[in-house]
Order: C-alpha cells, then sequence, then structure tokens
C-alpha cells in the first residue's frame, strides 16, 4: 500500500468516531429523533476501536494494514451499531449496550483477525480491508452480531 495512503487510513480510523461521522450541522437531526445521545454512540465506537488497537497489537506473524481496521470500525458502526441502536429504539426495547453485547462484538473481532490472519499467510502476508471482507464471509455463520439483525420480520 502506498505510505500516503496508509497515514489517511490510519488518521481516518484513529480519529473514527469523533471526526467524520459525528460532525452533524444543525439540520441533521437524525439520532437525537431517535432519542440516542451522539456521546453513547461516540463512547462505544471509542470502545470497540480500542478493543481493535488492541487485537492488533497482539498480531505478531502479519502485518495489519490501516485501511484493514478502517473498514473493520466502519462496517461495525454502519452494520451493526446503528441498525441496532434505531431497531431497538423503533421497537421500544432501550439501548441495548451491556456486558453480553461488547463481550459478543469483541468475540466477533477475535473471529475475524484470526481467520484474516489465516487467510493473510497463504496470500499477500499482511492484512488488508479485502482480507476482512474474505474472513467476515467465512466467519459469517459464526459471528453473534449477525444474530442481532434480522434478516427476516420480526425475529429482533
Amino acid at each position: 500500500m502506498d505510505e500516503i495512503y496508509e497515514k489517511v487510513f490510519e488518521t481516518l480510523f484513529s480519529e473514527f468516531p469523533v471526526s467524520w461521522i459525528y460532525r452533524y450541522d444543525e439540520r441533521d437531526h437524525y439520532y437525537e429523533y431517535y432519542d440516542i445521545p451522539s456521546s453513547v454512540i461516540r463512547d462505544n465506537l471509542r470502545e470497540v476501536r480500542n478493543y481493535i488497537v488492541f487485537k492488533v497489537s497482539k498480531i505478531k506473524s502479519v502485518r495489519v494494514r490501516s485501511d484493514a481496521k478502517l473498514y473493520l470500525i466502519s462496517n461495525y458502526a454502519n452494520m451493526v451499531l446503528h441498525p441496532v441502536l434505531l431497531s431497538n429504539r423503533l421497537r421500544d426495547k432501550g439501548l441495548p449496550f451491556n456486558k453480553q453485547f461488547f463481550d459478543d462484538i469483541q468475540d466477533d473481532i477475535d473471529k475475524i483477525f484470526k481467520e484474516a490472519e489465516e487467510l493473510s499467510k497463504k496470500e499477500e502476508n499482511e492484512i488488508s480491508s479485502h482480507t476482512i471482507v474474505k474472513a467476515i464471509n467465512n466467519t459469517w455463520t459464526e459471528l453473534y452480531s449477525t444474530v442481532r439483525i434480522s434478516w427476516s420480520e420480526n425475529k429482533l
């Protein structure tokens, strides 16, 4: 990966919860409409981002590119966190944050990185965003977060 892009992706990942998703203008009341404080979302994403950083620090056999980390946190935010938050609000279930929720997310991250590490050893010897996509696909049926989003009616 080009060094400039590596730095760009690393910056976007490190600033993810604060910088480019939660700078709304005054007309954007999407989360406020559903009574979800932006601090709740920001804190949750920060905790997940910190876990990704921790997990990456434990991987010694291959290099983890910054685009892989950014893809994982972006995917989590847009395909797990926001849909779960909004659907729970629409169903009057309250916020889903509890120890089990975070344990499930951490377990999913562990499974994804374990699979990505194995894939990268066979291929490019680094974990890229493309490797993360493949790892998610390969572990899909084992991920707890896929259970939280019902792909058919009235199951959540």
